[in-house]
């Protein structure tokens, strides 16, 4: 009762003290009996010193006031608010470099433990080689228990914090065994949990919850519980959980955290604790509700707290990668990146190079992949602390580093050692992970009996962890390495396991591979129509994850044509303005004008008539266009699967193989005529630009499958035109007959193709060397119907082709309008 009243006493009176003056304050201290009252001036006396930026005298009266708690008043709890005053508001209102000064400008009454505690607890996480040597001076000028396990309390975290966890155990149990010598329970709980923290983090996992049960049975029984104290040891408990690879208690935990944290009406610790919520939701593999929390705890921490970005960022690309969302991904992995660089947190860097990397790996654009494995790698070696899940992590990363450039033998090397870590230590949490990634290594050796037990342990043990994610993964791979053995009906029931979790976590980018999987087990085991089914279900989840990569490819092109439609802009408005200066100098004529604006608006709706029926054949043949494209295309490709699948496990009959090549290469012609037709009916303009990239893809592809030199030279096509849907296709026509003609009469010898826009016009030149024996002309060279349908074609389109022969080369000479 004595310390609740000399509590209430002192908060009593200083609603009496607050606003008086430094001389007021003093001539009140010198006339006060009371401890209490004194203790309270003197706390009034230092906040006023520090308003006046005398900062030596601010220090002096906290110290003294804190003294006096703990000797007059005998109150701990004063005591330990007083001496968190002197390292929040009084420590952080000092520039950092004046406070290192303060020590030696201070009288030298006051430099005892009490100042050097306060320094070293205030520079634990900004200057931690400081503040332990402002803990050891404490030490040695300690003359009580209290003092004493301060020192040690800040020697201990500042160890912590450069990850020395053998010298931070010590001053962790001197400090525990101090305080409770002391009988100092807000002391034996701090410690406690200080404990938990480095027994967490050196995977000393029943110790740690054996520290953080003690520090919770204490605090319930304490007359001063705050539930501040009380989620901060929650929490420890769910670390606890998450390392042990519990996720379902660690979610749970959580929850009761914000229940908890609601109550405070701490918007800052709301947030945070939703993204930790969030964090460990995606380990476990609900990604719709992780993405929720994370894109709003995104939003707060970017106004309010952005040193919490990268965290937060990272786990926003995360998510939106394992979604198959990746140029989304991108975006946010990349800002993981640049703040993790601006607030130092470098770890958060190396995790985001290595998403980036894998991310450019999946979309095939492997340059960009090697690239940042590099700097994930640089920054991996140069950053990674040396703690045992770290330590872990980096194994399995490494793993991956050799795989990604076909060292196996050295990725098995790496990731047997971090499995080695793991066991020995009790690491459950990431154990289905390092297996799965075992079992992809195995499985790029061949050793697919071996690959099948590692993954049926990652599943195994991805289930008793409820990790979702990895359970999905363990479960394909493991349908893959059984469809190699040709265990088909396994490989079929793990395979539509793996699609049923990827299917509820939302984890498309997984998804995709699933359905390729289905479609060839399903084919194999002579279910055509499932197979069919399963492998459109494939190319329209692979459309719809791709998509982004063709508008980035564009993308440089559309800002092009943009600014230039914007300059156009600019031109026509002059242009009108000039239009409108000359209406009214001409009101005369506003009768003849009046009758030109009846004509123009008949035109005008003649021509909107007209462009209205041209639209709708426009759309119904693309529509039809679309139809084909699915239902015929979708035909070709099945008939394509079926034949060679038939051609790899028929029998060594020639014949056989035979018939079967040429359906394939039939199939191949259909589809190739499929497409032009396609195009044709789509009937849509297109710059100068594309069609010259298609001219160019085409005949790049068409030259690797031979061995005859040859080269192409494209200028001009930079214009910003479109080209008719009709130009397009007779012209591409033209171009395919007349290499054509050239692969068929030439004699081996280089090919020379000159593509040039100018003018408004295309000319295409192309010439090649033939053997004259046998041929009579230029008719005869190309058998005749080529060169005639190429005159057709170029007729036209209201333009000429001429050919012609001399010493032995052949010259196809094209010349038709733009526009």
């Amino acid at each position: 009762m004595r310390i609740i009243f000399a509590m209430y006493l002192l908060l009593y009176n200083l609603q009496g003290v607050a606003g008086q003056s430094a001389f007021q304050l003093l001539a009140s201290l010198d006339t006060s009996q009371s401890a209490t009252v004194k203790v309270e001036l003197l706390d009034s006396l230092s906040m006023t010193y520090l308003q006046e930026k005398k900062y030596l005298k601010a220090v002096a009266a906290n110290l003294e006031a804190v003294a006096l708690a703990e000797k007059s008043l005998k109150n701990k709890k004063i005591a330990h608010n007083l001496s968190d005053r002197l390292t929040g508001e009084i420590f952080e209102a000092i520039p950092p470099e004046r406070l290192k000064a303060l020590e030696h400008e201070m009288d030298c009454k006051y430099r005892n433990a009490k100042l050097y505690n306060g320094l070293s607890f205030y520079f634990r996480k900004k200057d931690r080689p400081y503040s332990i040597i402002c803990a050891e001076k404490a030490l040695n000028l300690s003359t009580q228990s209290s003092d004493s396990l301060l020192s040690h309390e800040n020697i201990g975290y500042s160890f912590l914090g450069q990850f020395n966890f053998a010298e931070a155990e010590p001053h962790f149990k001197n400090a525990l065994k101090a305080s409770i010598e002391t009988k100092d329970t807000l002391m034996i709980i701090r410690v406690q949990r200080a404990l938990a923290e480095l027994y967490t983090r050196t995977y000393k996992l029943d110790k740690a919850m054996e520290c953080l049960t003690q520090a919770m049975d204490l605090h319930r029984k304490w007359p001063y519980s705050q539930k501040k104290t009380i989620w901060t040891i929650q929490n420890g408990f769910a670390y606890v959980c998450q390392e042990r690879g519990d996720l379902d208690k660690t979610i749970q935990i959580r929850k009761e955290i914000i229940e908890v944290v609601s109550a405070e009406q701490d918007s800052h610790a709301i947030v945070f604790c939703y993204a930790n919520l969030a964090s460990d939701l995606l380990r476990k593999g609900d990604l719709n509700e992780s993405l929720s929390l994370l894109r709003k705890s995104h939003e707060w921490i970017l106004r309010n707290s952005p040193e919490g970005l990268p965290f937060i960022s990272l786990d926003l690309g995360e998510c939106y990668y394992e979604m198959g969302v990746y140029d989304t991904a991108l975006i946010y992995l990349q800002e993981a990146v640049d703040y993790a660089k601006e607030y130092g947190t470098y770890g958060y860097a190396c995790d985001g190079y290595q998403l980036i990397s894998e991310l450019y790996f999946v979309l095939g654009d492997t340059v960009s992949a090697n690239d940042y494995d590099e700097k994930a790698y640089d920054c991996h070696w140069e950053h990674s602390s040396i703690d045992l899940n770290t330590s872990a992590k980096v194994y399995e990363w490494t793993s991956g580093y050799h795989q990604r450039r076909g060292h196996l033998d050295s990725a098995l090397v790496a990731i047997d050692k971090g499995l080695e870590l793991i066991y020995e230590n009790g690491i459950d949490g990431i154990l289905p992970r390092l297996l799965i990634r075992k079992g992809e290594l195995l499985y790029e050796k061949k050793m697919y009996e071996r690959t099948g037990q590692v993954l049926g342990e990652a599943q195994q043990a991805a289930r008793e962890h409820g990790l979702s994610k990895d359970e999905c993964d363990a479960s394909y791979l493991l349908a893959m390495a059984q469809s190699e053995l040709k265990q088909y009906p396994e490989a079929l029931e793990h395979a539509l396991q793996a699609e049923q979790v990827a299917k509820e976590i939302n984890y498309s980018k997984r998804l995709q591979d699933i359905y390729k999987l289905l479609a060839v087990t399903h084919h194999r085991l002579g279910d055509g129509e499932q197979a069919y089914l399963y492998h459109l279900k494939y190319t329209e989840l692979k459309d719809s994850l791709y998509g982004f990569v063709q508008k980035d490819r564009l993308a440089r092109y559309e800002t092009q044509f943009q600014l230039k439609e914007k300059e156009m802009e600019k031109e026509l408005l002059v242009i009108e303005k000039e239009r409108q200066g000359a209406v009214l100098k001409r009101r005369t004529l506003l009768l003849v004008a009046a009758g030109v604006a009846i004509l123009l608006l008949t035109v005008a709706s003649l021509l909107y008539i007209r462009w209205s029926k041209t639209r709708a054949q426009k759309l119904l043949r693309r529509q039809i266009a679309k139809d084909i494209h699915d239902d015929v295309g979708g035909i070709l490709n099945y008939m394509y699967l079926t034949a060679k699948d038939a051609m790899e496990q028929s029998p060594d009959i020639p014949v056989v193989k035979d018939k079967l090549q040429k359906a394939i290469a039939l199939n191949d012609q259909a589809v190739m005529a499929l497409k032009d037709l396609i195009w044709k009916m789509e009937s849509r303009p297109v710059p100068l630009a594309h069609f010259a990239g298609r001219l160019r893809a085409y005949t790049t592809n068409v030259f690797d499958d031979l061995s005859i030199p040859y080269s192409l030279k494209v200028d001009g096509f930079e214009a910003d035109r479109k080209l008719a849907s009709d130009t397009q296709y007779h012209f591409f026509m033209m171009y395919k007959e007349a290499l054509h003609n050239a692969f068929k009469h030439g004699n081996g010898g280089p090919i020379n193709i000159d593509l040039i826009q100018k003018d408004r016009f295309i000319e295409l030149t192309v010439s090649n060397t033939f053997s004259e024996a046998g041929e009579d002309g230029a008719d005869s060279y190309g058998g005749g119907h080529g060169l005639k349908n190429m005159r057709e074609r170029a007729a036209k389109l209201k333009g000429g082709v001429e050919f012609s022969q001399e010493a032995g080369t052949f010259t196809v000479r094209l010349k038709i309008r733009t526009a």
